[in-house]
């Protein structure tokens, strides 16, 4: 068993004015089972069973703004042509792309989660291919 490489790729923002393009990883399970534990509550609430007896139901809570948010944060390797409010360039770093999720539009914020999420499975179905062709080998 050998361990994926890391896979990055470059994607322009389509329709963007300013010409935006973003470097996108691939997220490993590790790093998505991350994400998803940090933003997913699990309780369990006891409700009465056919038998009479009290029964655990599991109950799933996600943060799913949250989650959209730690997705961008992890996917987002680097950026191109990304601009603060006054027009001025905008440095990818870990606070920078929390600051993009949280200052965009409502809609600008769902389409940008979009684009990403698009990303993420173009480089899954390449890692795919690669993975494929080198057990063919």
């Amino acid at each position: 068993m050998k361990l994926q490489k890391m896979t990055q790729a470059w994607f322009d923002l389509p329709g963007d004015p300013d010409g935006a393009a973003f470097e996108i990883k691939h997220l490993r399970a590790g790093e998505i089972a991350k994400i998803t534990e940090a933003t997913s509550k699990r309780r369990f609430e006891f409700r009465k069973g056919e038998s009479g007896e009290l029964e655990p139901i599991p109950i799933f809570e996600t943060d799913g703004a949250g989650e959209r948010e730690r997705v961008i944060a992890e996917a987002v390797a680097g950026w191109k042509n990304i601009l603060d409010a006054d027009g001025a360039p905008l440095e990818c770093t870990a606070e920078n792309r929390l600051r993009l999720c949280r200052e965009l539009s409502e809609a600008d914020f769902a389409a940008l989660v979009l684009f990403v999420q698009d990303c993420r499975r173009k480089l899954a179905a390449e890692i795919k291919k690669q993975d494929e062709a080198r057990e063919k080998n």
